[in-house]
């Protein structure tokens, strides 16, 4: 397939006319002094899309996740996400520290999203160098650990502590948690994370992972977390559920179950889940935030083909975070991940049908009104409407799109909220504005040629 012929775009639409952008690769954020210049996505999930030579020195034997660029980064990403996304719940307005932050992906996206201020701290100096290079936030303050039994931070130090998949490579997770504890305020929560030892690592003679020392079953960690915390929640995250089968061409029917779907965090049957959270409160009488801040939205398409090519790269995952009400110039826009690179089209030439799915989550200072409208040059054109106003998640499914040659497929938000304006002074200091009214509508739309 002719990589030109495909067109992506993502239009920002106001009241005097519309501007487009480029579908990835322009840079957003003015580098700082120093810096070179690079390649940019400008979702503030993501980041900037890093060089070969920093994944080289910065990888490490999979228990390093580099965004982008691993060969499983779809499953990956959405798995370690889905972890950050429970930690955006406590982590909005709040002092946060990522311990264990590795690359810096997860906290760009924590104070990208409206963390009051994250201090990201690692063992690691080189991935820290890497974050610094390619997470960089003014809202971020990067910290070298020493690799002592004791953090570098003052009692009471933090409204919220966030720490993933590392308390299984320590030799004293109790003490660890300790730490946790004594540098949260009073009234402070931590999310340590860790995987789930019953299905992670089952005979652990036959497929031994040489990185962790302390892994733990669910009543393993819930029982080490019951004695550190007055209060205790735990959550997980199940197995992925991405199936391929590259040799069939699966019905409409057979397919609804074969999409890649976000990792999702459950409250029951926790015991199951691959991943383990532990949610932890300084009071007893404490309460746990199990809601998106207000003002968040992001919004998921998977465009899942009927038929797998098993080479890499065809697979169409892309996703739009948004601060609720960001001016045009500092919008994000969708990603399109190609493994290899950011040019590389994720469209299989065998492929000429798929199936469409549309997530969307959202705060409660949301309205959503989500508008659908598929064109095909022999066939009508369909608009689905659908407004859920009481709701915070939206899960939309479309009908095969055949004909794909020929289709255009439209995107459009309508949401109403109440508006924080995200703003960016010349210095890159970023301030918020509060604002009543309806925000502007996106749209994206693509063509499939």
């Amino acid at each position: 397939m002719d990589r030109d012929k495909i067109s992506k775009k993502i239009t920002y639409r106001t009241g005097v006319g519309k501007e487009a952008f480029s579908f990835c690769g322009s840079c957003r954020y003015a580098p700082r002094r120093g810096v070179a210049q690079r390649a940019f996505c400008a979702c503030p999930r993501r980041g900037p899309f890093a060089s070969a030579e920093d994944v080289s020195e910065v990888s490490n034997e999979g228990e390093r996740y580099v965004p982008l660029v691993d060969p499983y980064c779809a499953a990956m990403h959405l798995g370690h996400m889905a972890s950050y996304k429970q930690a955006l719940r406590y982590a909005y307005g709040r002092k946060v520290l990522d311990l264990g932050c590795g690359t810096g992906y997860g906290s760009h996206f924590l104070a990208s999203f409206g963390a009051d201020r994250v201090v990201a701290a690692d063992l690691d100096k080189i991935a820290l160098d890497y974050a610094r290079k390619n997470y960089f936030l003014d809202r971020i303050q990067y910290v070298q650990l020493n690799g002592n039994n004791s953090l570098p931070f003052a009692d009471q130090s933090f409204d919220f502590v966030f720490c993933s998949q590392v308390i299984e490579h320590l030799n004293d997770p109790p003490g660890f948690l300790q730490e946790i504890r004594r540098i949260l305020k009073t009234g402070g929560f931590c999310l340590v994370t860790t995987p789930n030892k019953k299905l992670f690592t089952p005979d652990p003679d036959q497929n031994p992972n040489d990185h962790h020392i302390s892994e733990m079953s669910f009543s393993e960690y819930k029982e080490l977390g019951e004695k550190i915390f007055p209060l205790v929640k735990m959550a997980g995250i199940p197995q992925n559920c991405l199936v391929i089968q590259p040799d069939k061409t699966m019905s409409v029917k057979r397919n609804e179950d074969i999409v890649l779907e976000d990792y999702r965090i459950q409250f029951d049957q926790v015991e199951e889940c691959e991943n383990l959270l532990l949610l932890g409160h300084t009071e007893t009488n404490g309460q746990f935030e199990e809601t998106l801040p207000d003002k968040y939205m992001e919004v998921s398409l998977n465009l899942t083909p009927f038929f797998w090519d098993p080479s890499p790269g065809v697979e169409q995952w892309v996703t739009m975070g948004t601060f609720p009400g960001t001016r045009k110039e500092n919008d994000t826009v969708l990603h399109s991940k190609g493994i290899g690179g950011v040019n590389t089209t994720v469209f299989s030439p065998y492929n000429d049908l798929y199936r469409i799915d549309i997530l969307l989550l959202y705060g409660g200072d949301y309205k959503i009104e989500a508008v659908v409208r598929m064109e095909s040059a022999n066939g009508p054109i369909v608009y689905h409407t659908l407004a859920q106003p009481d709701k915070r998640k939206l899960h939309l499914v479309f009908p095969p799109v055949t004909e794909s040659a020929q289709q255009m497929f439209y995107l459009e938000l309508r949401p109403k909220c109440r508006i924080w304006h995200y703003l960016v002074n010349r210095k890159g200091v970023p301030r918020f504005e509060f604002h009543e009214g309806q925000l502007p509508a996106w749209t994206f739309h693509q063509t499939l040629s």
